[in-house]
């Protein structure tokens, strides 16, 4: 990873516990050229270590002992010439009505 661009994706973000054990493991791989942080779901108020993230799905003012439940609707799936698949996919209460479809 060495001088590459570096996105760490993760569920929950919590503590910040579990992304500081991610950017300590990324140093055996080499220096990236930068990294950033991608969450489905941000219980900012819940921090042991000052971590933000680049790019959120939802904040959740969750406070400590609450239980934060992520869940994943695919909504259509698409096949694009060159044969991957395209997916339009949302978060918890980001899931609109399919009623009807």
């Amino acid at each position: 990873i060495e001088g590459k661009s570096v996105v760490i994706i993760d569920d929950v973000l919590y503590t910040g516990r579990s992304i500081r054990a991610a950017l300590t493991a990324l140093d055996y791989y080499g220096r990236p050229k930068d990294i950033q942080l991608l969450v489905l779901i941000d219980r900012r108020f819940s921090r042991d270590l000052p971590i933000q993230p680049d790019y959120t799905g939802a904040q959740v003012d969750a406070l400590e002992g609450d239980k934060v439940r992520v869940q994943w609707k695919q909504l259509y799936r698409k096949k694009i010439a060159n044969g991957s698949f395209k997916c339009r996919s949302f978060i918890g209460d980001q899931i609109p009505s399919t009623r009807g479809h």
